[in-house]
């Protein structure tokens, strides 16, 4: 079973290394995104997830000019994972502000596409903890709860974290995508 997975998120939030480790086993020297499939298991069955990147990366002009290229990217899609960086809390905001109205903008099927929330750079929040003891420029981060409680005003399916860079959670996102994308039946909706 074949199907379309969708990732976005603002510029810098870790979408493209996250892809990139799920695609190609792993962390990304120079980050540059070609396009990816990655075959999961899910309950004996082989699903296969086509990974797209719309390319736009939040509230620029460049989501303008891409319009048409992203109206192909969410066409059929089978889940959109939406992406914020633990550490940047604007695009968290953006994950409601833009991101949420794109989706329903680009997307056909709007919110009957599963979504899948992740909040990416888990590994930042320790680092952030390890650092209030020496100084204190400390980024605010971003909360588990914080996480969960927009996932669900969004009405996503599920939350997860995750570090491209330390490896952590990167399978738990993508057998969780595999799972609810192999389970979303568009006819049900």
């Amino acid at each position: 079973m074949k199907r379309k997975l969708v990732i976005v998120g603002d510029s810098n939030v870790g979408k493209t290394s996250l892809m990139t480790v799920i695609g190609e086993g792993r962390y990304p020297v120079q980050v540059i995104y070609n396009g990816a499939t990655k075959t999961v298991k899910v309950n004996g069955y082989r699903v296969l997830l086509d990974l797209w990147d719309p390319g736009a990366d939040g509230p620029a002009p460049l989501a303008e000019i891409n319009a048409g290229f992203r109206r192909i990217c969410y066409d059929e899609c089978a889940i959109i994972v939406v992406c914020f960086s633990i550490d940047d809390p604007t695009s968290f905001r953006n994950v409601r502000e833009y991101w949420q109205p794109e989706i329903l903008h680009f997307c056909a099927a709007g919110f009957t596409v599963p979504i899948l929330l992740v909040g990416c750079k888990s590994d930042t929040r320790d680092a952030q903890v390890a650092q209030e003891e020496y100084t204190t420029n400390r980024r605010e981060t971003i909360s588990t709860e914080r996480g969960r409680s927009l996932a669900e005003e969004i009405r996503a399916t599920a939350y997860l974290e995750c570090s491209a860079k330390a490896g952590i959670g990167v399978a738990e996102v993508v057998l969780t995508a595999a799972r609810i994308a192999s389970s979303w039946n568009p006819e049900a909706t």
